[in-house]
């Protein structure tokens, strides 16, 4: 297959892969795959909470752009709430109750503290947006623009600094932020 993403519960036991159309699943630290996905979308990124039981993905089937929820570790899925826009990265908090997403095109940071129910525009800059990371609470991230920097928000995207380092498509952050 083309894998294009994966994530995993804090102690490695679930590990969640997406390739080009579909989502496989592992409880057994990647000895044995499960395909999980009758619907297939082109997945793109995924983010879990630390039991591996919450999984959240971005992907986009034609026109349509979605976020996908997963709570029983992505054997099943079911689109959330979130506008349709050209996803290009999502994290999560630990407990999997705080989710961010990023969007390209002009688009923003969006945020939600209810487990992806309901969305709410952050106070990101409008930007071509490629990822994101969140600490372990959702209190710290870090994103990246593309054809632009890395920016950092210490309040749970509500206000945002521009760090001044150029984005070159990856990110990573410590469980604490700093």
């Amino acid at each position: 297959e083309n894998w294009v993403s994966v994530t995993s519960s804090a102690d490695g036991k679930i590990l969640v892969a997406t390739f080009d159309f579909g989502v496989m699943v592992s409880t057994n630290f990647g000895a044995s795959w499960i395909d999980t996905l009758g619907t297939r979308s082109n997945w793109i990124n995924l983010t879990s909470s630390a039991d591996g039981i919450n999984i959240f993905a971005n992907g986009y089937s034609g026109n349509t752009s979605y976020i996908f929820n997963s709570t029983n570790s992505g054997f099943s899925w079911v689109s959330n709430n979130a506008p349709n826009l050209q996803w290009s990265g999502i994290a999560c908090s630990t407990n999997g109750k705080v989710v961010f997403a990023c969007a390209r095109l002009g688009s923003g940071i969006y945020k939600s503290t209810d487990g992806g129910v309901t969305w709410n525009l952050t106070g990101a800059p409008s930007m071509d947006w490629g990822a994101i990371v969140s600490s372990a609470d959702g209190s710290r991230l870090v994103a990246g623009a593309y054809s632009g920097n890395v920016y950092a928000s210490f309040d749970m995207g509500n206000s945002w600094t521009n760090t001044g380092q150029s984005f070159s498509g990856g990110l990573a952050l410590s469980a604490d932020g700093t």
